[in-house]
């Protein structure tokens, strides 16, 4: 393509109907295959001076489009390149069963041409209006759907037609007076759609065609004078559809908004969500006819009356954004502070703890609020957000050292060595409390792993009287101050998720028991603002903290995955998509060596984040309602404690019930790992102890009286997460896990 975009909205002194009668006229003189035929109707479209240079080869048919069809159909059976004209409305309503049976179902080729589309009939009135042309043609097999924006695409793609040779086409367009969008000269190809105006800043992507591209070209400049990037592609295709296209902007944008001059019930917006369901499912709104008949007026006053103007577009473009605002490839750009709530059917309930049972009231497939971007550096995200003096960055010397130390921010730099080692406790965060006084910052900036990322959420929250009271939910949590996560792990996923998890003094009916053991504080108020993904950051992380944390994603993308009523089909999706991710990093580093991993971890680092976004809604389960007190007692790292009762309970799993959900999930692993589906998780369990040979409780310093205190300390602080088992348990199988794992 070779296309030359005016952009200043001025009216074409060509009328558009040349376009098509003078580019006719030219390849007629070099064509002697090809014929034209018309319904009465030269002098409207200004095809007089083919009858006058081909008498052989243009003809009248008369008011007559059933016949004039069958002509058409006919001429096309001895190997004529036929040309048929009429109004939109005619060449589509009163011949459309003789161009179905007649030229396409015959496997003939004639190429329709419906003049006056949509509401540019005018004042030819509703009877001629076409709002359902395209429609038609759209449902017939092996059909070619075209409505150019002006004379020269017409003319382009006129010059094109010819060269199809199977099936039917139809081609809408604008009689008279229109705006210039191309330039003289520009060229288009038939099957692709043309990008106007693109950015790795967009918010959502504006796919019309015909009149409505001049107005979204004006939609376009009205929302970059507020500061909101749009993509702008001119889809004058709508058959066959440059899916490829449209499936890009929906990953890379989110949002889609289509506008078109013809009913949206079955025009281009119908053709593009049908794309997006299969493809790339995205929030989608709609500009253009909503289902209505046409009626008598000049063009401008029909362009108001149905919704056809840029204020339209502007409209359904903020509309958009506000429900799903970004790219659906989860790297950059869920904008805003809306959440996404896309409906499902009721699912069967089992017994369930009221957290889960609140979840599914809300009937939301799932519940995420933050900002996602990715940067190359640190760098790029420090001059994308301005950091100041008004910031705290919350972090690790040594991540602080090689990649933020020499850029010379003004931002006020926190260690969390300073406040203690290893997880978030009672004690670590009421220190942290006191070091960053409330008042100090604007916005926190979570830089490092799981920790600190529990630590910041709880950074841009209101200040509890007790950090004790806020875990056992005796302090409301109310969200006061932005938070950006930048994980430099690729396990937790807190990045993305609604939890915070802390070791806390164990207590039973309020009262304290002298142990301790981890709770998560549980709130969308706690979700960070913005994500940023950052794989630079993972190039320093030693081998087995890198690991344990990928592993922790594992554990995390299949818990969500085998969750029992708290499961979605979108939660789903995010967690079999990370559980393909890292099975084939591993078999990667299980092949080439632990060094593979600075290859793959990108992926990792992304892979993480999906399995983060799958159990923010579906949730984690027993393995680590049972890691818990682990941790909380012998303060084992939180992903190689899970690592340490993984494949045990998923032993259980596929003992207890090894169809169902389990058995989809064996085998995904089985056709990632290349073995038999009823080996899945021994090969799995086989390839984690290649990756991390698995370390036994007993070298953690557990104890006999361990394997009854456990268990009770689960039953009485983990039932959020031990009801959302794929397979229930009670003390004795509890106990028994922790005895397997010794």
């Amino acid at each position: 393509m070779n296309v030359k975009l005016i952009g200043k909205h001025e009216k074409d002194s060509r009328a558009c109907r040349d376009g098509l009668a003078l580019t006719l006229d030219e390849m007629m003189a070099q064509d002697k295959s090809i014929c034209y035929v018309d319904c009465d109707l030269m002098g409207c479209i200004n095809t007089k001076r083919l009858r006058e240079h081909y008498p052989d080869r243009a003809f009248e048919a008369g008011i007559a489009e059933g016949n004039a069809a069958g002509v058409s159909a006919g001429l096309a059976a001895t190997g004529k390149k036929v040309f048929f004209h009429s109004f939109g409305t005619f060449s589509s309503r009163r011949c459309y069963d003789q161009i179905y049976m007649s030229a396409a179902y015959a496997g003939l080729t004639v190429h329709v041409l419906g003049s006056d589309a949509g509401v540019t009939a005018a004042f030819n009135g509703g009877t001629h209006m076409p709002l359902e042309d395209a429609a038609m043609y759209l449902s017939i097999p092996e059909t070619t759907v075209l409505d150019p924006a002006d004379y020269d695409q017409l003319a382009s793609i006129t010059r094109q037609l010819v060269n199809i040779d199977k099936g039917v086409t139809y081609t809408r367009f604008v009689r008279k007076g229109i705006i210039q969008v191309y330039g003289e000269g520009s060229e288009f190809e038939i099957g692709k759609g043309v990008v106007l105006h693109e950015s790795d800043k967009d918010q959502a992507t504006i796919i019309t065609s015909g009149i409505m591209v001049d107005e979204s070209l004006k939609a376009y400049e009205a929302l970059q004078a507020e500061g909101i990037s749009i993509r702008v592609i001119d889809m004058f295709t709508w058959k066959p559809l440059d899916e490829e296209l449209v499936v890009k902007a929906a990953k890379e944008t989110g949002a889609i908004v289509t506008a078109e001059n013809h009913n949206v019930t079955c025009g281009l917006g119908s053709v593009v969500a049908n794309c997006l369901s299969r493809n790339a499912p995205s929030v989608q709104e709609f500009v253009g006819v909503q289902d209505q008949f046409g009626q008598v007026g000049p063009q401008d006053f029909l362009m108001d009356e149905y919704g056809l103007r840029a204020a339209n577009i502007v409209a359904a473009v903020k509309k958009a954004i506000a429900i799903y605002p970004g790219p659906s490839d989860m790297y950059r750009g869920i904008r805003g502070p809306a959440h996404i709530a896309i409906y499902h059917f009721e699912k069967e309930t089992r017994i369930m703890d009221a957290f889960s049972a609140s979840l599914m009231a809300d009937k939301r497939e799932i519940i995420f609020a933050p900002t996602v971007y990715k940067f190359q550096t640190f760098a790029q995200m420090a001059e994308e957000f301005k950091l100041n003096e008004r910031d705290v960055v919350l972090t690790n010397e040594f991540i602080y050292t090689p990649f933020m130390k020499d850029l010379g921010l003004k931002c006020h730099y926190v260690f969390q060595e300073k406040f203690g080692a290893g997880e978030p406790s009672e004690e670590m965060i009421q220190v942290m409390y006191d070091a960053i006084p409330y008042d100090s910052y604007d916005r926190v900036i979570a830089v490092g792993g799981g920790a600190i990322m529990d630590l910041c959420k709880l950074l841009g929250c209101k200040r509890p009287d007790t950090v004790h009271n806020l875990y056992f939910k005796r302090f409301p949590v109310v969200h006061e101050k932005d938070v950006i996560a930048i994980p430099t792990t690729c396990g937790t996923g807190s990045e993305c998720t609604n939890i915070s998890v802390a070791i806390v003094k164990d207590e039973k009916d309020g009262v304290l028991t002298g142990g301790e053991t981890k709770l998560g504080l549980v709130s969308d108020d706690i979700i960070p603002n913005k994500v940023c993904l950052i794989p630079e950051l993972l190039k320093t992380l030693p081998y087995k903290p890198f690991a344990c944390s990928a592993i922790d994603a594992l554990v995390h993308a299949t818990e969500s995955f085998l969750s029992p009523h708290r499961k979605t089909m979108t939660s789903e999706l995010f967690s079999e998509k990370a559980m393909d991710v890292i099975l084939k990093g591993f078999k990667l580093i299980d092949e080439k060596g632990q060094d593979a991993r600075f290859e793959y971890m990108d992926q990792f680092v992304t892979a993480s984040f999906y399995a983060g976004i799958a159990f923010l809604k579906a949730g984690c389960g027993p393995v680590h309602g049972m890691s818990f007190p682990l941790g909380g007692t012998y303060h084992v790292p939180h992903g190689e404690s899970n690592y340490m009762l993984f494949g045990a309970i998923m032993d259980y799993y596929d003992e207890h019930k090894p169809d169902g959900e389990i058995m989809k999930f064996k085998e995904l692993v089985s056709s990632i790992l290349g073995c038999e589906v009823k080996d899945a998780i021994p090969e799995m369990n086989a390839l984690l102890q290649r990756i991390l040979p698995l370390r036994p409780l007993r070298d953690c310093g557990f104890t006999e009286a361990d394997f009854k205190a456990f268990p009770l300390s689960v039953e009485a602080n983990q039932q959020r997460l031990m009801t959302n088992a794929y397979y229930p348990f009670d003390l004795e199988s509890e106990e028994a896990i922790y005895r397997k794992c010794y």
